[in-house]
C-alpha cells in the first residue's frame, strides 16, 4: 500500500470520527437564557419502532394469528449529571410528562393519558435506597392493546379471545410531520398545577393503553418539563412531529371460538370486568 492511500485513509477515519461525534453532540440538550427566558434547545424525540403483536388463538390444532395491537418505542434524550443538577437547581425540573394522544378518523386528537418519567429513579434495596441516572436506554415502550387483552394479563392466556375479537393489523406506518430539535421555554413566574388521574409510571416493561376495539387511527406524542414532587407543569406540551398511522384491519376465522364465555376468576368472579370500560 502507497502512502497516498494511507493518508487518504487515515482522512478518511479522522472525517468518519469527526462527523461521528458532531452527530453525537448535537443530539445533547443545550440550556441557556434568552430574551429574559430559560430555554433548553436541541432537544431530540423519535419514534424508534412499530411493530404488530402477534397472537396466536384458537381451539384445536389449527390455531390463527390475530393482533394483541401494537408496540411502539419511543427515545428521548439523554439527561447526563451535569444537566440533572443544573435542570434542578435553576429550573426545578425532575422529569417528562408524556401526553399520550389518539385520533380516530378525521376526528382531533383524545389524551389516552400520560406517562412519567423522572430523570432519576430510586429503588430500595437490602442496604438502603439505589438512585440511578434515566436515560442510558433512553427509550420506552407503549404497548397500545386491544380490550381483548386489556383488563388483566389473565385475558391474554385465554385459547379464545375475549369480546369476539377476531383482527389482525393490516398496515401501518411513521408520518414525519414536524420532527427535528424541540425547544422548551421553563416557566419561572407562572407554573401549572396538574391534577391528571391518568399517570402511568416509566417502567422496563410495555405501558399498557386500552385501544378498544379497533385500532385504526392517528397515534401522537407529547411532552413537557415537568417536576413530580411538586406535580407542576414546568413548560408546554411540545408535539415530536411524528405520528403513527394504522389505516387498516383484516378479520380472521379463529376456530372452536364460537360460544367463549369469558371465564369467572376461582376467588373474584368478575373483578376484572366491573373495573373494565370500553
Amino acid at each position: 500500500m502507497s502512502y497516498l492511500s494511507f493518508n487518504k485513509i487515515q482522512k478518511y477515519i479522522l472525517l468518519a470520527f469527526v462527523i461521528i461525534s458532531a452527530v453525537s453532540c448535537t443530539e445533547k440538550p443545550v440550556y441557556q437564557r434568552l430574551n429574559g427566558q430559560n430555554v433548553i434547545n436541541n432537544v431530540f424525540f423519535d419514534i424508534t419502532n412499530v411493530e404488530d403483536i402477534p397472537w396466536r388463538v384458537g381451539r384445536g390444532r389449527k390455531k390463527t394469528t390475530i393482533s394483541q395491537g401494537i408496540l411502539v418505542g419511543v427515545k428521548y434524550p439523554y439527561i447526563t449529571q451535569a444537566m440533572l443538577d443544573k435542570f434542578r437547581q435553576e429550573y426545578d425540573v425532575d422529569s417528562w410528562l408524556v401526553k399520550v394522544k389518539r385520533a380516530k378518523g378525521n376526528s382531533p386528537f383524545e389524551t389516552l393519558g400520560h406517562i412519567l418519567i423522572p430523570f432519576k429513579l430510586s429503588a430500595r434495596s437490602g442496604d438502603g435506597i439505589i438512585t440511578t441516572l434515566m436515560g442510558k436506554n433512553r427509550k420506552f415502550f407503549i404497548k397500545y392493546a386491544y380490550a381483548a387483552v386489556s383488563p388483566s394479563n389473565r385475558f391474554e392466556k385465554f385459547a379464545c379471545p375475549a369480546f369476539n375479537h377476531d383482527k389482525r393489523i393490516g398496515g401501518f406506518e411513521t408520518q414525519i410531520n414536524n420532527a427535528g430539535p424541540k425547544t422548551f421555554v421553563v416557566f419561572v413566574q407562572r407554573r401549572y398545577s396538574v391534577n391528571v388521574k391518568n399517570i402511568k409510571d416509566y417502567g422496563p416493561s410495555a405501558i399498557d393503553f386500552n385501544i378498544g376495539v379497533s385500532a385504526k387511527g392517528r397515534y401522537a406524542f407529547e411532552f413537557a418539563l415537568y417536576n413530580y414532587r411538586k406535580k407542576e407543569l414546568l413548560s408546554r406540551f411540545t408535539d415530536i412531529g411524528q405520528v403513527i398511522r394504522v389505516d387498516s384491519e383484516e378479520r380472521e376465522v379463529v376456530q372452536g371460538c364460537e360460544d367463549f364465555e369469558i371465564p369467572d376468576r376461582p376467588s373474584d368472579s368478575n373483578k376484572d370486568m366491573k373495573k373494565f370500560k370500553f
